[in-house]
């Protein structure tokens, strides 16, 4: 998702279900997760502005199996997973997001069994770089079509289902 949308890894550690329009294909970041002092903070952006990002439908399908998961094991047990849940929590209700440098941690893992060289902050800068729009501006999203909205590199995305 750092790389994909350009955003922070605290922002995307902050996601919770009702930020992701699968069927318009965006995220929005609104917060920061971060752990300081041992104390779990949840805060605005770094930049105090929230934005809404395009993803393309591959990283959509892939974000809806891992939704989908997690509300099939939450349904075995009469529960539903709630609008205000993290996306990426090791708790099965989505409780409590990932801790930024744990996620940073399990990334270069996954990477490193892979044979890659990860670099998330890296990954930031590609995705987000100068003359790459990594958002659209929210008072125009029901003015601009779907396919007007730039992903963090500079490609339109096609309305999707």
């Amino acid at each position: 998702m750092v790389a994909i949308t350009g955003a922070r890894r605290g922002e995307i550690c902050a996601l919770q279900v009702g930020d992701i329009d699968l069927e318009r294909g965006s995220v929005h970041i609104a917060f920061n997760h971060l752990v300081k002092n041992g104390q779990r903070v949840r805060k605005d952006t770094k930049t105090h502005q929230d934005r809404h990002l395009a993803i393309d439908p591959v990283t959509c399908a892939m974000i809806r199996e891992h939704l989908d998961a997690a509300r099939a094991s939450l349904a075995d047990f009469g529960l539903e997973l709630p609008e205000d849940a993290y996306v990426f929590s090791n708790d099965p209700k989505g409780a409590s997001p990932w801790n930024p440098d744990w996620a940073t941690h399990k990334a270069g893992e996954l990477a490193a069994a892979a044979g890659v060289k990860l670099n998330i902050r890296g990954h930031r800068r590609d995705a987000a770089g100068p003359g790459r729009p990594a958002a659209a501006d929210p008072d125009l999203r029901s003015e601009v079509p779907h396919s007007a909205v730039s992903t963090p590199a500079g490609r339109s995305l096609e309305p999707h289902r």
